[in-house]
């Protein structure tokens, strides 16, 4: 008896669990891009669709921190073949993204858009792009009535998935001449601090230690008696990157 209640139990649930899942995965989405750059850059991201069926109208709003983005290119797809509208002002907040069909399905999937962003020299972090339907000048649009909508006007039901574009700090080269040879100290760091360069003689004894403040090109010079030379970049007394050694 004991067996039975339980075959009666699992089967129940296997019912009702197995159409939620296939429900949930077949819904569309459209995600933006993740992707890495360097502050001072122009980035690409693309807009993407997924397991779309058909729409007659999607209508998408962009959002980013314009502070550290400037959006100043909007690519869309030439291979989808229906009427495509913006924001009249790229510098709009959100930015709107529109294709409309008409009275047809269209059944593309793949990279909407693509968007080009300029990042501010000063930009270090993880900036989130969002993506969201069209809300309307009021903001009282709803999601699958007034936007997102199929031939026969039913709903999407879209689901949307943030992006972010990484911004790291470039690489930093100081190239250190020293007795008419050159070592380069490479970091991702600011062009801050002191470079330190300290003098060794034969037997391994310190002879001369000399600061300069951190610049692209540095001319050094160490006590006369040295026969070699560690080059250090220091931040704040910590070290930024590897020593390196000339030989005199």
């Amino acid at each position: 008896m004991k067996r039975i209640i339980i075959g009666c139990l699992l089967t129940v649930l296997l019912l009702f669990s197995l159409p939620i899942s296939a429900a949930a995965a077949a819904k569309p989405n459209v995600s933006i891009q993740c992707v890495s750059a360097e502050s001072g850059e122009t980035v690409s991201v693309a807009v993407i669709l997924s397991r779309n069926t058909g729409f007659a109208d999607l209508s998408l709003e962009i959002g980013y921190d314009t502070a550290a983005l400037k959006l100043v290119k909007v690519e869309p797809n030439s291979a989808i073949s229906c009427n495509f509208t913006t924001s009249q002002q790229i510098s709009q907040q959100p930015y709107l993204i529109n294709w409309v069909e008409g009275t047809s399905n269209n059944t593309f999937n793949g990279t909407l858009a693509v968007l080009y962003f300029q990042i501010s020299v000063e930009a270090v972090g993880k900036y989130p792009i969002t993506i969201s339907y069209y809300k309307g000048m009021n903001g009282d649009y709803i999601d699958g009535d007034d936007v997102n909508y199929n031939q026969d006007f039913e709903p999407l039901h879209l689901t949307y998935s943030a992006g972010k574009i990484t911004v790291e700090e470039p690489e930093t080269q100081i190239t250190v001449t020293l007795g008419g040879k050159t070592e380069v100290l490479s970091a991702k760091h600011a062009l801050t601090g002191q470079i330190c360069v300290a003098g060794y003689r034969e037997n391994g004894q310190l002879c001369s230690v000399k600061f300069y403040p951190a610049a692209e090109k540095i001319t050094a010079s160490v006590d006369p008696g040295a026969i070699r030379a560690k080059v250090f970049w220091l931040d704040s007394s910590r070290p930024v990157c590897a020593a390196k050694t000339i030989m005199m």
